[in-house]
């Protein structure tokens, strides 16, 4: 009997992931959902979500608190390092993960950047020890620099539980899907319900849409996009206005307690 060859392993490999496909549909499928459905935190929302974060938590609340302030994606938080935030400018820098090259700068409301820096100045040893990254991982199991991003979603779920936050609005079917043998509850809150909050409390303040989406850094085919540019302090101005200010500076004040007790 021949062997195959790497052509005849390729199309079999794309024969059984056909097959798999067909049997169970992909999770990332998103069914048609109401447009109704309001998923972004109100003030009241905020307040109950962050009051439940204990002092032990905190560092996982102060990045919740960095979504909601700057707009961050969780997976961009894991990344941050002491380097990256410019105290100064009011700025934090984003990087490309593959080439490293600076992606973004990132404004900053002064609320969010005290935070941080009584976060690193309390921790400034063991952020030393991890690589100068901001969120280090505390889990002694396993050999990482920083924390885990499904650490950061299980915390999350935690806390929207342990304030009352977790009312859903439909379900999903997933029971084709191996991984999911039920229905799969939607909640209206989830950890980039503070990205929508983010760029909802922004655009309900400016009604300036291209603004906004510089700020979401989202990107948009029309090349008249290119040309459009906002200043440096126009956005500085923006997120200082909008977030030093109730419910955050309540918020904040809380966390700055509770990092200066550890």
């Amino acid at each position: 009997m021949r062997s195959l060859s790497f052509h005849d392993l390729s199309k079999l490999g794309v024969l059984q992931k056909q097959i798999f496909n067909v049997k169970y549909p992909s999770s990332s499928y998103k069914p048609n959902l109401s447009r109704n459905v309001y998923r972004v935190f109100s003030d009241n929302d905020l307040l109950k979500f962050f009051s439940v974060v204990k002092q032990k938590e905190v560092k996982q609340g102060l990045a919740f608190f960095l979504q909601a302030t700057c707009g961050f994606r969780i997976g961009e938080i894991v990344g941050i390092k002491v380097q990256d935030i410019d105290f100064e400018r009011g700025v934090i820098s984003l990087h490309e993960q593959k080439a490293g090259k600076i992606s973004s700068d990132q404004p900053a409301p002064f609320v969010c950047l005290d935070l941080l820096e009584s976060w690193i100045e309390t921790n400034d040893k063991q952020v030393a020890e991890h690589k100068d990254f901001v969120f280090f991982s505390g889990n002694p199991l396993f050999q990482r620099d920083s924390i885990d991003v499904n650490s950061f979603r299980n915390y999350f779920q935690r806390f929207r539980k342990r304030a009352g936050l977790d009312q859903t609005y439909a379900e999903r079917n997933d029971s084709a899907n191996p991984k999911h043998q039920t229905n799969r509850p939607l909640y209206k809150l989830t950890s980039h319900g503070f990205r929508r909050s983010y760029g909802t409390r922004l655009y309900t303040e400016c009604k300036q849409r291209e603004l906004i989406k510089t700020l979401l850094r989202h990107k948009k085919k029309e090349s008249v996009d290119a040309y459009i540019q906002f200043s440096h302090q126009q956005q500085i101005e923006l997120v200082n206005k909008v977030f030093n200010r109730e419910p955050f500076t309540t918020i904040a004040t809380d966390l700055k307690e509770k990092i200066c007790l550890r």
